[in-house]
């Protein structure tokens, strides 16, 4: 009895933590964070994305895109009426 209680205990410990890890995770994800200064967080913005042609919906399009992770770019601003601001495509879609 004493060791099933102490295995108890390990498992709710286990879960707890990995409840701790998953949300601290979900609250850092970058679509989340936002800088605390508007101005720094712009400048970022412009530090790490570039201007590149895409293939969207069998059209060649320039948009400005930044890299989101995982093979994932957000589009930032196009050369297309703003159709697909803010839209995120896949890496094969970046040439």
């Amino acid at each position: 009895m004493f060791s099933q209680s102490k295995r108890l205990e390990g498992m709710w410990t286990t879960n707890n933590l990995k409840s701790k890890i998953i949300y601290t995770i979900h609250y850092f994800d970058k679509g989340h964070l936002k800088g605390a200064n508007n101005t720094n967080f712009d400048t970022k913005i412009e530090k790490y994305s570039c201007w590149s042609i895409l293939f969207i919906d069998r059209l060649k399009i320039e948009a400005k895109i930044i890299h989101k992770g995982r093979g994932k770019f957000k589009i930032l601003e196009d050369k297309y009426k703003g159709k697909y601001v803010n839209k995120i495509v896949d890496a094969s879609d970046v040439i």
